[in-house]
């Protein structure tokens, strides 16, 4: 294959089960073993990974140096991705640091609460971008950052003074500027949320160092396995951190350092998370002469993960395009879209013997035509033909070469205390706990009625033999009593009338 159309993009897209892995990527992982690879797979529980138990050990063979990480799997290389944080140049460190803390948030914020208020998301970045800085320039790793987290506003606020990076420091401070140490309080406790990943002992254990020279990569013959169980969502976070170092990895490194062609075999693509700016980056990864052979179950699920603008890029921008028999409407209707219509000509004879022709368009496959493909076909989109309907390969035509087992990898050792410090963080702390449940404060006593004013005793009316003495306290409070008028004598009569 001339190397100009070696180096061009592949998106394969076919349901679990379909043949994608045996049929495209085995085979290619099998015929392409003078190429460097990083290889991205899904496993099913505790089955080893396919590509990597079919593939690792023939390109072992073939002198590949090989690599293998799996946050599930303690045969696995250790790999932390603060080490690409390089704090001596504080303007590049800082956007390392907002690389790392935009995919952990990306990939645990649930989609449906994605367009709430942002002001929490922006909170627990501030604090997290100050935090990773601050724990990279110490040599550390992510389970250091959580721990950091449960010391509170108060506590974190006086380390953070003093740590050695000036941006870790000035991060701080503007989340320093909320309003009251609970609401301080409540970010922390999301942030912790987001980092309960590192509670898991393998996963601390394999992300706590790296054991690989990253820097040699460049110059070796290698083949790098990432994989991930597809059931275990909580582990996404670690398999992207990883894979989002190694393609920075390629990016920055110069070209000159790359002694062989490097290619990005990524089958269950989505099953790694979110990748923020993957879409882009795959126009920087082609000029650099990268191929990049993407691997989806369907467009839908594309979608669900990147949304709709970089689902579109990601699906449209590869100049080869393979579809499997897909039950997915949506990918169907792309398809048949993409296929365009042919022109078809109807042909009737008329009632006086007149043969009348019809032109109209239809298309080349209906979404149902798409859904109905043979299993044993794909359809092929290509950049130099028109669309291809092609038998496809299978991974048994290369049965001799899929038998070598992969290297033997060392198992990485759990410390027994590192397990029982993680228990012990698991538990809230105490200021974590005072914000689910605050303390009881005693009931309100009910308040006093004010006693009613005892009336007065009304004094006895007054007679002409005595006066009443006024009850004590009266005076200057009594108001006048008012009477009613006497009716004026009846001067008709003859009453007599007496002096007053």
């Amino acid at each position: 294959m001339p190397q100009d159309q070696a180096i061009r993009h592949t998106v394969i897209c076919g349901p679990t089960g379909c043949g994608k892995s045996s049929s495209l990527f085995i085979p290619n992982l099998i015929e392409r073993v003078g190429v460097s690879a990083i290889v991205t797979e899904a496993t099913a529980g505790s089955e080893p990974p396919d590509l990597y138990s079919k593939t690792a050990g023939f390109r072992a063979k073939n002198g590949h140096k090989i690599y293998y990480f799996n946050p599930d799997d303690l045969a696995s290389v250790c790999i932390n991705p603060l080490d690409q944080i390089d704090t001596s140049d504080e303007t590049k460190a800082v956007e390392k640091a907002l690389d790392v803390v935009d995919l952990i948030i990306r990939n645990t914020t649930q989609s449906k609460h994605v367009g709430g208020d942002p002001f929490w998301e922006n909170a627990e970045r501030n604090v997290l971008t100050s935090l990773v800085l601050h724990v990279a320039s110490e040599g550390g790793d992510m389970a250091k950052v959580r721990a950091l987290l449960r010391e509170g506003a108060e506590g974190l606020g006086k380390i953070l003074e003093q740590s050695k990076v000036k941006q870790a420091r000035d991060e701080y401070k503007a989340f320093s500027g909320l309003a009251t140490e609970t609401l301080k309080n409540n970010v922390l406790s999301g942030a912790m949320q987001r980092l309960s990943l590192w509670l898991n002992p393998k996963v601390v254990a394999l992300t706590s160092k790296t054991t690989i020279d990253i820097k040699a990569l460049p110059g070796e013959l290698f083949s790098f396995y990432l994989a991930v169980p597809a059931q275990k969502e909580k582990l996404k976070p670690a398999a992207a951190l990883v894979f989002n170092f190694l393609l920075d990895l390629l990016l920055e490194a110069p070209e000159a350092e790359f002694k062989n062609p490097t290619a990005l075999i990524l089958d269950e693509f989505t099953n790694f998370g979110l990748i923020p700016g993957i879409a882009k980056k795959m126009t920087i990864v082609r000029h650099r002469k990268m191929p990049v052979v993407l691997g989806i179950q369907d467009y839908v699920q594309l979608k669900s993960v990147y949304g709709d603008d970089d689902a579109t890029l990601l699906f449209t921008q590869p100049a080869t395009r393979v579809i499997f028999r897909t039950p997915d409407l949506a990918t169907a209707k792309k398809v048949s879209e993409s296929l365009g219509q042919e022109t078809v000509v109807e042909r009737k004879l008329t009632t006086t013997c007149q043969v009348m022709e019809r032109e109209f368009g239809r298309a080349l496959m209906t979404p149902a035509e798409v859904m109905a493909l043979d299993p044993e076909l794909s359809v092929v989109f290509t950049p130099s033909t028109d669309p291809l309907k092609i038998s496809r390969f299978s991974w048994k035509d290369y049965i001799e070469q899929t038998n070598y087992a992969p290297p033997q990898q060392q198992e990485v050792k759990v410390d027994p205390n590192l397990v029982l410090l993680l228990e012990d963080q698991e538990k809230p702390p105490k200021w974590e706990q005072e914000l689910k449940d605050p303390p009881e404060t005693p009931p309100a006593k009910p308040a006093k009625k004010p006693a009613a004013k005892a009336k007065a005793k009304e004094p006895p009316k007054p007679t002409d033999d005595k006066k009443v003495a006024k009850p004590e306290g009266a005076e200057g409070n009594e108001k006048p009593k008012k009477t009613k008028p006497k009716p004026a004598p009846n001067l008709e009569e003859d009453d007599e009338i007496l002096p007053i």
